[in-house]
């Protein structure tokens, strides 16, 4: 009885030590929200709306997006920042970028309508969202004081 214990238990150790290495968590590894998803989305149905093309949904972009993001929430970048537009040339740059722009702003809530809402009713926005631009990306990140704040990139990367 104890030897069939002793290989039972050696043997739950041995699988294991194979299963347990491969639930640790990928530091590189960045998802998209759906609520960043959600705001691509209906930027690109606007666009479609208006003869556009619609936006490649470019995962580099939302990744930058989210670190500006995160960057906004935790107080590092105020609005208005220049660190901000420089991070985002110095990116648009190293992906081959020939134009590129960003809005950036807050939301009380989470909800990709509202903050696609609030958007369209920037003129100025407008002016951007209905801009040549081929790619985008979006970082949402929410601050202590339960603030979402917004970071919408698009970018021109000709063909």
């Amino acid at each position: 009885m104890k030897k069939k214990y002793l290989i039972s238990l050696l043997l739950t150790i041995f699988i294991l030590s194979f299963s347990l290495p491969s639930c640790k968590k990928d530091d590189n590894f960045h998802s998209i929200s759906n609520v960043e998803r959600a705001i691509h989305n209906k930027i690109n149905e606007y666009r479609v709306s208006k003869g556009l093309n619609p936006l490649v949904e470019q995962f580099l972009y939302f990744e930058e997006a989210r670190k500006i993001s995160n960057k906004l929430a935790d107080g590092t970048y105020e609005y208005g920042d220049p660190e901000i537009q420089s991070a985002i040339d110095d990116f648009s740059v190293l992906l081959g970028g020939t134009s590129n722009g960003h809005v950036i702003m807050t939301s009380n809530i989470e909800n990709a309508d509202s903050i696609v809402n609030a958007m369209l009713n920037v003129p100025s926005v407008v002016v951007l969202v209905e801009s040549e631009f081929t790619q985008s990306g979006v970082g949402v990140s929410k601050s202590i004081e339960g603030l979402y704040h917004i970071c919408h990139v698009f970018v021109n990367i000709p063909n």
